[in-house]
């Protein structure tokens, strides 16, 4: 196979003749990740006909609606026949064995061994499933190569494998959506990058590892943009507050111009409502405080009268005080 066969981007040949050990194709939606493990899957079954392959998905959904599809698209454009034997998991093409498993179970890889192993989505199977999978690949009358395809899946273990401490022969094949426009429609890449932040667009369509669990509420944060400063009059202000024992943080604001600025922290170890409300009082003793507090806040307790939003408004409203 080559260039002059099946089209290919510029990171999918890049891919494609990459001899290392294990090579990673990190792409964004659309970037072409499964036609050009496909395209290597079937350019193995021709370069080596004496070994058996595999091919694999993150489940067995994935291999029999996209991964496979793909393949058997590849496999027909070039009239070469093949057989699917869906209930043991084996593909015969042109005399070679191909088996294609899920990797839902990938102790059904432990009595398999193979030339090359292409894996779909695998940066989302477990860890655990691709240390099995590559103890598989050892069959010398093949490369003995492991190919990947997907797109990330924030900084796990196929970061710390391939990005921050790589296996030895390996790489990364970084892929845009943009890449593969030729082949989706006008306004796919439009639309998404409407749709999607700036860290979804930097993993969905760069294919880029990135930190999508945490960090959701202030990730935009820049010192450069940030920060500013409050010519400290009193305006609209309010607290944030957590109710926790230990720490129980809250944060103070002040709404002023149609911009809201954070200007100061609550954050008390081994603390309570009536001790949070007091230093609420004594940092702002003359002004109305508004709390934001989270739901739990407004659910009565057996061991306390009124909730844990009823103290602060007790505490922190202007009204005269005993």
């Amino acid at each position: 196979m080559n260039s002059d066969t099946l089209e290919i981007s510029p990171s999918q040949m890049e891919f494609l003749a990459s001899e290392l050990a294990y090579t990673l194709f990190c792409g964004g939606l659309g970037s072409g990740k499964t036609f050009a493990g496909a395209a290597w899957a079937n350019h193995m079954i021709h370069q080596f006909p004496k070994t058996k392959g595999l091919i694999t998905a993150n489940s067995y959904s994935q291999l029999k609606k996209a991964t496979l599809p793909v393949f058997f698209e590849i496999l027909d454009k070039f009239g070469i026949p093949y057989t699917y034997k869906s209930q043991e998991g084996v593909i015969e093409v042109d005399g070679t064995t191909v088996y294609a498993i899920s990797m839902e179970k990938y102790n059904l890889l432990r009595g398999v061994e193979v030339g090359w192993a292409w894996s779909d989505e695998c940066l989302f199977n477990k860890e655990e499933a691709f240390n099995v999978l590559i103890g598989r690949i050892r069959d010398k009358k093949g490369p003995c190569q492991w190919k990947g395809t997907s797109t990330p899946n924030g900084f796990n273990w196929g970061y710390t494998k391939f990005v921050e401490n790589p296996l030895p022969s390996s790489r990364v094949v970084y892929s845009r959506t943009v890449d593969n426009s030729a082949n989706l429609p006008d306004t796919y890449v439009k639309a998404l990058t409407a749709q999607y932040d700036k860290r979804l667009a930097q993993q969905e369509l760069h294919g880029q590892f990135v930190n999508l669990s945490s960090g959701k509420v202030y990730y935009e944060f820049d010192r450069t943009t940030s920060l500013g400063t409050h010519d400290g009059r009193n305006y609209n202000t309010f607290c944030g507050l957590d109710f926790n024992v230990h720490p129980l943080c809250g944060v103070f604001a002040h709404q002023a111009q149609g911009k809201i600025y954070i200007t100061g922290e609550l954050y008390q170890e081994d603390s309570n409502t009536f001790s949070a409300a007091k230093e609420i009082l004594t940092r702002f003793p003359h002004q109305a405080i508004r709390i934001v507090a989270d739901d739990s806040g407004a659910k009565r307790k057996t061991s306390a009268k009124n909730t844990d939003h009823e103290i602060c408004l007790l505490y922190t409203s202007p009204s005269p005080r005993d």
